[in-house]
């Protein structure tokens, strides 16, 4: 086994345990979720190390209690991926209202991630293999 095959692999590991992490996440907002209509109402661009800009949705809804509040988002889209005014609906912890998700959004990447690292150990194994 080469060590390029073995960092093919590793990378792929790698993606797999986030996905599991990032989907582990989404259960436990599941467990104890609240749903609520949510509105963008701004959109916070931030820098990575690689010089690519971000676009962070800020989500207004309303708490179960009718509290209003604004959270960003998580998770940064380029280009962005939602307009001002736009409404979109959320699921949010009813213990920590900063911990939700926006539906439709990170199952969908979960699912892709989880995919493609399978598929990346999958080779490597199939290389070593051949």
């Amino acid at each position: 086994m080469d060590l390029k095959n073995l960092s093919f692999e590793a990378a792929g590991l790698f993606i797999i345990v986030f996905s599991l992490l990032r989907i582990r996440d989404a259960r436990k907002i599941l467990k104890n979720c609240r749903e609520a209509e949510g509105v963008v109402v701004g959109q916070e661009l931030k820098y990575g190390e690689n010089g690519n800009g971000y676009y962070y949705p800020q989500i207004k809804f309303n708490l179960e209690d009718g509290t209003s509040v604004i959270v960003k988002y998580h998770d940064g889209f380029y280009p962005a991926k939602f307009k001002i005014d736009d409404k979109v609906q959320i699921r949010y912890s009813a213990d920590n209202h900063e911990n939700f998700s926006i539906k439709g959004i990170d199952s969908n990447l979960d699912l892709i991630l989880l995919s493609v690292g399978v598929l990346m150990v999958g080779y490597g194994i199939y290389t070593f293999v051949k």
